[in-house]
């Protein structure tokens, strides 16, 4: 995990008094991604960004003309909300614009991350792959991915492990067949889950529910890697696998809402949500109810329909 000190490192950037940060996270294991988003006034000097990863940088608002400057080239686009670019680690460049505050968000993608997911679906020596610097370039689905990750970020973690495992491995699967020096292909899904493997992953979310339920350790299960676990499983469920995880823990909460001896901080606990408030959003979003509603309607003997 990294500290502001350490991301600092990764990426120089203006004095703090001229930047300011508006959400950080740290480099997860499981997850392999770090998210920044800063808001920085006008740069009339260059600032060099140089990474010991590879930098995904989205423009979130007010367009602007933007300078860069690597390898002895200098070439000025013009920038807009939603505009990418891609840092390749190690690469030099320096950056420059004169117009306007800008808000950028940016996601660190760790070695291992990349690693995994060539390893996981080709057969391709992950020491030959490598990402492409771009810049200035549009992308729907990075940029999806991206906000949903920050969303997910600043809701502080709504929706869990297995969420932000999807949503990176997602991203990090779309870079290396879109940007990389030897493009992954998507190899085919043969057959389905059956029932019984199906069974299988929802024991181990109800053995792990008090934790974080983790995509890899569902995947790990049947033998699976992320990316194929995930297609099989939704098109077995019709559902994805973090949409299950929550089900489950939303049945769990339901049974444990019965005994008025826990407190519904406690049933949240013990369920896996990070507190009260994440478990009243999600019945109220899944059952139109609060966990109230729901202790309320078990006293008077009437049934909740089940998801």
């Amino acid at each position: 995990m990294y500290s502001r000190a350490m991301l600092s490192a990764l990426e120089p950037e203006p004095p703090a008094s001229s930047d300011t940060t508006l959400l950080e996270s740290h480099m997860d294991s499981w997850s392999g991604i770090c998210v920044a988003v800063h808001r920085t006034p006008p740069q009339f000097t260059d600032v060099e960004i140089v990474s010991a990863y590879d930098l995904l940088c989205l423009h979130l608002d007010c367009a602007t003309s933007v300078s860069y400057h690597s390898a002895g080239q200098t070439s000025t686009v013009y920038s807009q909300p939603g505009t990418l670019c891609l840092h390749a680690k190690q690469e030099s460049r320096q950056v420059r614009w004169e117009a306007g505050i800008v808000t950028t968000m940016h996601l660190y993608l760790s070695p291992a991350l990349l690693t995994r997911t060539i390893v996981e679906n080709s057969a391709l020596d992950p020491a030959r792959v490598e990402l492409v610097g771009r810049l200035n370039f549009q992308d729907s689905l990075l940029q999806h991915l991206l906000l949903a990750l920050r969303d997910e970020f600043l809701a502080d973690d709504l929706f869990g492990q297995a969420y932000q495992e999807t949503l990176s491995a997602t991203l990090a699967h779309h870079l290396l067949r879109h940007y990389a020096t030897r493009p992954l292909h998507m190899p085919t899904t043969p057959g389905n889950l059956s029932w019984q493997q199906v069974s299988r992953v929802r024991d181990y979310i109800y053995d792990h529910i008090a934790e974080g339920v983790s995509l890899t350790g569902m995947a790990a299960t049947l033998g699976f890697s992320i990316s194929y676990f995930t297609r099989l499983f939704k098109e077995a469920t019709g559902i994805s696998p973090y949409q299950y995880v929550i089900q489950c823990r939303l049945e769990r909460a339901q049974h444990l809402l019965q005994d008025p001896r826990l407190t519904v901080a406690e049933v949240a606990q013990q369920v896996g949500f990070t507190d009260q408030s994440h478990l009243h959003r999600h019945l109220k979003r899944s059952l139109g109810l609060t966990p109230s509603d729901i202790r309320r309607v078990e006293r008077e003997g009437k049934n909740i329909q089940k998801m």
